[in-house]
């Protein structure tokens, strides 16, 4: 509600802008109290809107907090669960080393083993190889004979038996070999995607936390925003209330009755009261009223005309020159004491004819205008609106 409340009253304000700057010169002038009353109401809804924009920002940085957090959170289980796969990895090199080592032996014990077989048949197949009558004719009994072929009967079912358990378990130690390194390949496969997730996991907490601090900073940025227009707005009240206060109290001076006059001496004869000499000013186009806002939301001290390259200028009211000469941006500028506590300046001049300390009359050229000429009336230091004087 209060968001829609302050888009309607920047809303109004810039359309009362708008309209003031789209109509006449000669008609376009807006007072102090509406051109102060514009300024006020841009204040409080610029205020408004970015205190609006300052608790979205901060409530988007909390939400990119929180993501940055679980972010965070999930980046150190996979961590851990990366030193969980390292750890199970170097248990498996382990339990390859120890199966490499007991195959190693495995095989040892089968070469052992093989060995009195292996040389129980050669020499079978050396006898085999003999011819008969020379087995016969071989020193020795006929019992010596019986009795190795009793042996060899004996040892070769016992040979085999033992070759074959050791070859046995040298098949299966081969097989948990080629198991674990199955295992180890697995791990380390396990071990590399775990590595890319951390890794896609660590930066996604980083984005996270970036958008988090530069959500913060745009939020307290935006309340910096509004405490100023939020001052500048106060400020703009207590200027318009002051002079609420100003216009009650002229009001209540002028109901005053005025003081009779003081009665003259005998014979004295009262002066003749002052001729009404008009206040005259450039006959260019107006291009800029009293109080009138600029684009940049400054509002005008005196009236600005459309003058011409070298049209003559002339003095407002008769006075004298208190001020002839370039002054800054504002080109040649010349300021006439009307006396009474009245002074007008002309500002935008080429050059000027007159020096100071030179009495002028109304109407007499002081210069040349070098492009758009500003008067502005004073009366006692304070701006007057020159259009309201006769």
């Amino acid at each position: 509600m209060n968001r829609g409340r302050a888009g309607i009253v920047a809303a109004s304000a810039a359309l009362a802008l708008a309209v003031a700057r789209d109509r006449p010169p000669e008609v376009g002038r807006l007072d102090a109290a509406a051109s102060e009353t514009v300024r006020l109401a841009l204040a409080r809804s610029g205020a408004a809107a970015a205190a609006a924009r300052a608790d979205a920002l901060a409530a988007r940085a909390d939400a990119a907090a929180a993501a940055a957090e679980r972010a965070g959170r999930d980046e150190a289980a996979a961590a851990a669960r990366v030193a969980a796969a390292r750890a199970a990895l170097a248990a498996a090199h382990l339990r390859v080393d120890a199966a490499n080592r007991a195959l190693t032996a495995a095989r040892a014990v089968l070469a052992r083993a093989q060995a009195p077989t292996a040389a129980l048949l050669a020499a079978v197949q050396a006898l085999a190889l003999r011819p008969a009558a020379a087995v016969l004719a071989q020193p020795g009994s006929i019992d010596d004979q019986a009795r190795l072929r009793a042996l060899l009967g004996t040892m070769l079912p016992l040979a085999a038996a033992r070759a074959a358990a050791a070859r046995t378990r040298a098949e299966t130690l081969a097989t948990a070999v080629a198991g674990a390194v199955r295992a180890m390949e697995s791990l380390r496969a396990a071990r590399a995607t775990l590595e890319a997730e951390r890794t896609v996991l660590a930066r996604a907490a980083a984005a996270a936390r970036g958008r988090a601090d530069a959500l913060t900073r745009g939020a307290l940025g935006e309340e910096a925003r509004a405490l100023l227009l939020a001052d500048e707005a106060r400020d703009l009240s207590d200027r318009a209330q002051g002079r609420v206060r100003d216009r009650a109290s002229a009001d209540a001076l002028a109901r005053l009755a005025a003081p009779p006059p003081r009665p003259l001496a005998p014979g004295v004869v009262p002066p003749p009261a002052p001729p009404r000499v008009a206040y005259r000013l450039p006959p260019a186009p107006l291009a800029e009223g009293f109080r009138e806002l600029s684009d940049a939301g400054v509002s005008a001290r005196g009236l600005r005309f459309a003058s011409s390259l070298g049209d003559p200028v002339r003095a407002p009211r008769a006075g004298l020159v208190r001020f002839a000469s370039p002054f800054r941006s504002f080109g040649t500028v010349v300021i006439l004491d009307h006396g009474g506590g009245w002074s007008s300046t002309l500002t935008g001049l080429s050059a000027a004819g007159v020096a100071p300390g030179d009495r002028v009359g109304g109407g007499v050229v002081l210069g040349e205008a070098g492009g758009p000429v500003g008067v502005e009336l004073r009366h006692g230091g304070r701006i007057v609106n020159p259009a309201g004087l006769p």
